[in-house]
């Protein structure tokens, strides 16, 4: 409400016009007839009135709460990041208020509001993985508990410490906790494993790019000796396009922005030897990945049962 009669003042209503509009919508009772009795108020006056009335919390209070909030077992990880966000706004509109007791800088409460985004989510899954176990059993599924991985994504060292001291256990066998797992990407119909991306608990990508410059220093040899013996450029280029550029690459999209500088430019170099031996320009690693991206949000937003195709909208 609050919020309402800022913006009925920046339209150009008087204090007057907007203190009777108010009025007009308070419910009768005790509240109403003491802000009908009262001589002369003020806007000001009467947004504070309203915040004692209804309860409304100060800014010291909803910053403390944003610094100290914790997702609850009720909560889901998307539930908790909405009443983060709620909280963060309810403290940035507090600050910009005349009567607040204590203004709190855009770039203190977006810190905060980070550092419990990354401390505050729980690490407890028990329920999750019992209802998939739980699931694969009635659906006669067995699963391979020597060949299941756990894996914490975060941020911050108090959830990876928290991670590493809670065990998870599947038929009474525990799960061992990696920092790094190979998500592999099987052909169906062919049978095999083609290719995979090597994630870490950090989203830095270090052993992927290390996996990635292998497979390629290896066919980078190839290439060189088809160029030693005169192989034509058309040729040399299908042969970059199918065994070099195909695997620095794959699942870009996934991977080429949380890289460092210094493996973004490992892979660019290796994309430019290529286009040296060859004779003729190649992409650069930022336009294939422009290029895919724009492809996959293609598919998305053509495709309405995507799970993120509303986030086009």
């Amino acid at each position: 409400m609050c919020k309402q009669i800022d913006e009925g003042i920046k339209e150009g209503f008087t204090e007057t016009e907007v203190i009777r509009g108010v009025l007009r919508i308070v419910k009768p009772g005790v509240f109403k007839d003491m802000l009908i009795n009262k001589d002369e108020i003020t806007v000001n006056e009467l947004k504070g009135f309203l915040r004692s009335h209804l309860g409304e919390k100060a800014s010291t209070e909803l910053f403390q709460e944003l610094m100290c909030a914790r997702q609850s077992e009720q909560e889901t990880p998307q539930q908790f990041l909405y009443r983060m966000i709620g909280l963060k706004q309810k403290i940035l509109f507090q600050s910009k208020q005349v009567s607040t007791d204590i203004r709190y800088e855009p770039k203190t409460i977006q810190e905060v509001f980070l550092h419990s985004i990354y401390q505050g989510p729980s690490q407890h899954h028990g329920p999750a993985l019992q209802e998939f176990v739980e699931w694969c059993d009635s659906s006669k599924l067995g699963l391979n508990v020597s060949k299941t991985k756990e894996m914490v994504v975060t941020f911050s060292s108090r959830q990876r410490d928290l991670a590493a001291s809670v065990t998870s256990t599947i038929h009474g066998k525990p799960v061992e906790v990696v920092e790094e797992y190979k998500y592999l990407v099987t052909d169906v119909k062919l049978l095999y494993v083609t290719l995979g991306t090597i994630f870490d608990n950090l989203l830095k990508f270090s052993a992927n790019t290390e996996e990635i410059l292998r497979r390629c220093h290896q066919r980078l040899y190839l290439l060189g000796k088809l160029n030693f013996f005169g192989v034509s450029t058309p040729i040399m280029m299908t042969f970059y396009y199918a065994f070099l550029e195909s695997i620095m690459t794959f699942s870009i999209t996934c991977w080429f922005h949380s890289l460092s500088l210094q493996n973004r430019n490992r892979l660019q170099h290796t994309a430019s030897v290529c286009s040296k031996i060859i004779g003729l320009p190649v992409r650069t690693l930022a336009q294939a990945f422009s290029q895919q991206a724009l492809r996959q949000a293609a598919k998305i937003i053509s495709d309405p049962s995507h799970i993120l195709h509303p986030t086009f909208q």
